[in-house]
């Protein structure tokens, strides 16, 4: 039995004209989105610690901040004491250029279905090692 987040899912896919393979192979994808997500957390936590800083010492202190960020390859938050929300700072090639590349990368359901496929391969011990095609 699907959850409700499924049957929500589920629903906006089919309400966008996509088949029911497409819907499967977008399900596909939040399940493997989710993982990754999950698996990013978890390194996070065991290999660093979060940063928080106040605003008005990230205001002061700007340069710096921004340094450690880059320097330790990681996040900051910058927490404010109203109601408009916290910032995050991070790293652009630690960080944001791999969460980009991993959106783009499962943003179309039949490369999320390739990658998916390909995961699960690795998983169940099937990869294949292939020499890289030289262009000479």
């Amino acid at each position: 039995m699907p959850s409700a987040t499924q049957a929500v899912h589920t629903k906006i896919i089919e309400s966008q004209g996509l088949g029911s393979d497409e819907a499967s192979d977008s399900l596909r994808l939040l399940s493997v989105a989710r993982c990754t997500f999950a698996r990013l957390v978890q390194f996070h936590e065991q290999v660093s610690i979060v940063h928080v800083v106040a605003y008005s010492h990230a205001r002061n202190a700007l340069k710096s901040v921004l340094d450690k960020v880059v320097q330790d390859a990681d996040v900051t938050i910058i927490s404010r004491r109203d109601a408009e929300g916290d910032a995050v700072v991070m790293s652009l090639d630690a960080y944001y250029n791999s969460i980009m590349e991993t959106l783009h990368l499962t943003s179309h359901p039949a490369n999320a279905s390739a990658l998916a496929r390909a995961i699960a391969q690795d998983k169940a011990g099937q990869a294949k090692v292939h020499p890289l095609i030289d262009p000479d």
